[in-house]
């Protein structure tokens, strides 16, 4: 609930707050809502309502963009790339913590696959 004197709803920051925390104009908040580089949350009135992940985010762009050179296509994909890259580690853990009936199906495929390898090699040189 908003209550006066409050800068932080129930689900995030107003855009004026979050674009003091990251530095950065309010327009440039609106800039990278509509590249896809943040997608903050609506309020019922439709207002804009920033997390600290939108803002975090927020951050790292401005970062990818002033320190390294690279435009916004750019630091969308990389963001993307990185997003991917912890899930699949996170996905990794895991199956590392959990081991399965396909990993077991895996070794005993490949044994196989190193056998049948093995002899095409020996009846090429014989």
């Amino acid at each position: 609930m908003v209550t006066k004197g409050t800068t932080e709803v129930s689900s995030g920051y107003y855009i004026s707050v979050a674009a003091k925390m990251s530095g950065l104009h309010v327009q440039t908040l609106r800039y990278y809502e509509k590249a896809g580089i943040v997608e903050p949350s609506r309020s019922e009135g439709n207002i804009r309502l920033y997390s600290n992940e939108d803002i975090e985010r927020i951050k790292r762009a401005k970062t990818l963009i002033n320190n390294l050179g690279v435009n916004l296509a750019g630091v969308d994909v990389i963001m993307r790339m990185a997003e991917r890259m912890s899930q699949m580690e996170a996905l990794i853990r895991d199956l590392e913590t959990k081991p399965t009936k396909t990993a077991v199906k895996t070794k005993s495929y490949t044994g196989g696959a190193r056998k049948t390898s093995a002899l095409r090699k020996k009846a090429v040189s014989d």
